[in-house]
């Protein structure tokens, strides 16, 4: 069980990947393995448990959705000690929010915010195109979800698995329903909270902290009944499990490797050509991640950000008066409603609505304009 898991961790889920292009993930998902590994088996020394809360409780140092997943780990520690009364659940409570509270007031002491600056611009945007809401959180919700459940499968047993637990829940273990129940709060939640739409290969980056939980509960659930060995699992749902870990294991291997000669390799190529070829141009660029992808370029060319027609409105004339004749504008054709007044018939099939086009897979589109 414990090599199947495994196999399931680095072949079949995006973390094994994903954790070494991003750095900052892999370190924070094992920290909180410590809060997952309490709440499966924990310890008898008050010590050994502070220490598993303070180490679950950093990871909020490395990635936010780690606040969700700490605060779902309290829980879960306050509901297993109204059941079993064991002063190591006190002192795993005590260890963990003593790690959260010192990240939150070192956030308020430095940059003014209990959740830092980029949480506190999250919560008072006041550009409605961006800005956390409803709207935009039933949006994640549906995609993060969607993405994230087509490259790991394995969410969805959850279902099953909760559905048998209420059914014996009088003689069950709590804790697989429990890490059950982390998981779907989880994903029901947290779209409501972080901006990320999911528009990388697999979906959602912080979605990645509920890959080791799913698995836990699904394989700690096998061992506590038996499934396999008493053949308690119906056909159908084997062949479904079967079938998905073929599928995950496809996507995550060979259409990982696709997508990574893709965005490393052709993604940006024909933008950079136009951008060399052209020294001493100014270029444009539509969207603000934009600058990641061209930063080097900065002692090259002349660089502005603007986000709409209001923008280039101000701009363009600007440029003019200083002899600038023509621009590159940068732009991601899959949000079609900016900068209309740029749209000609060259480039009208990437500004189609979004409801009456195909899937576009480019979000960085160059080209060339002339200033009149």
């Amino acid at each position: 069980m414990i090599a199947l898991a495994l196999f399931i961790l680095v072949f079949c889920t995006p973390l094994a990947l994903y954790g070494v292009m991003f750095w900052e993930h892999l370190p924070a998902v094992f920290l909180l393995f410590a809060g997952l590994a309490f709440i499966v088996s924990t310890p008898g020394n008050v010590w050994v448990a502070a220490a598993l809360g303070v180490v679950s409780g950093l990871a909020v140092f490395l990635r936010p959705e780690a606040l969700m997943m700490d605060f779902l780990y309290g829980l879960a520690t306050c509901v297993l000690f109204i059941r079993e009364r064991r002063p190591t659940q006190v002192a795993f409570l005590v260890g963990l929010s003593l790690a959260v509270l010192s990240f939150l007031t070192f956030n308020h002491i430095e940059y003014g915010s209990f959740l830092g600056i980029h949480g506190r611009q999250v919560f008072e945007d006041n550009n409605p195109d961006t800005r956390m809401g409803l709207h935009h959180g039933f949006v994640n919700l549906w995609d993060n979800n969607r993405i994230s459940t087509r490259y790991f499968f394995f969410t969805l047993l959850l279902i099953p698995l909760l559905y048998r637990w209420i059914k014996i829940r009088q003689t069950a273990d709590p804790r697989p329903a429990m890490l059950a129940g982390i998981v779907i709060v989880f994903s029901l939640v947290t779209p409501f909270l972080l901006p990320n739409d999911g528009i990388i290969q697999w979906g959602a980056r912080y979605f990645l902290a509920i890959i080791p939980v799913t698995l836990v509960a699904l394989f700690l659930a096998e061992q506590q009944w038996n499934l396999l060995e008493g053949r308690k699992i119906q056909l159908w749902l084997l062949v479904l499990i079967i079938a998905g870990t073929g599928y995950s294991f496809y996507h995550n291997t060979h259409g990982g490797a696709k997508e990574l000669r893709w965005r490393y390799n052709r993604r940006l190529t024909a933008s950079y050509a136009l951008m060399n070829e052209k020294p001493g141009s100014v270029v444009i660029l539509s969207r603000h991640w934009m600058i990641n992808d061209v930063a080097y370029l900065f002692e090259k060319d002349y660089f502005f950000a603007a986000s709409g027609d209001d923008s280039l409105r101000r701009l363009l004339p600007l440029l003019k008066k200083n002899g600038v004749h023509e621009f590159i504008y940068v732009y991601d054709p899959r949000v079609p409603t900016m900068a209309k007044m740029l749209k000609d018939s060259t480039d009208s099939h990437l500004w189609t609505p979004p409801g009456k086009r195909p899937w576009i897979r480019e979000d960085y589109v160059s080209k060339v304009y002339t200033i009149r």
